[in-house]
């Protein structure tokens, strides 16, 4: 499971599904949430907060998408399953598998390379 931690930036909608965006060291992400409420952590522009998402969930990011940026650490394309290792500047990494079909073949390590995680697979906890 991968963990980043950002700060909200702006908050879309006003139902409990929101749309929250979120800055991070690495760039902007956008996390769909279900917002019940809490009046101990409620969700407000300048929380800070933590993304979650699986290694699976990651896509190597088209130019319209908001997106991580990073450098390639680790590459290992498999027959079927590419692991992938980011490095977000000096103090955070995220991983992926994700099929090798999906890793552009110019793709190596020391690239730098954008990440999209859909606002679907993101969990946000507030910190």
């Amino acid at each position: 499971m991968n963990r980043l931690e950002g700060r909200i930036e702006e908050i879309k909608g006003t139902g409990a599904v929101r749309l929250a965006r979120v800055r991070t060291i690495a760039g902007h992400m956008n996390a769909l949430v279900l917002d019940v409420g809490s009046p101990t952590r409620p969700m407000a522009v300048g929380k800070a907060v933590r993304l979650l998402f699986k290694e699976t969930a990651l896509v190597v990011a088209a130019p319209h998408h908001p997106a991580l940026e990073g450098v390639v650490k680790f590459l290992h394309r498999g027959e079927v399953v590419a692991d992938l290792e980011v490095a977000l500047g000096e103090m955070s990494t995220i991983k992926g598998r994700l099929p090798s079909e999906e890793i552009p073949t110019n793709l190596m390590v020391g690239s730098l390379v954008r990440i999209h995680v859909p606002a679907s697979a993101l969990a946000l906890e507030i910190l």
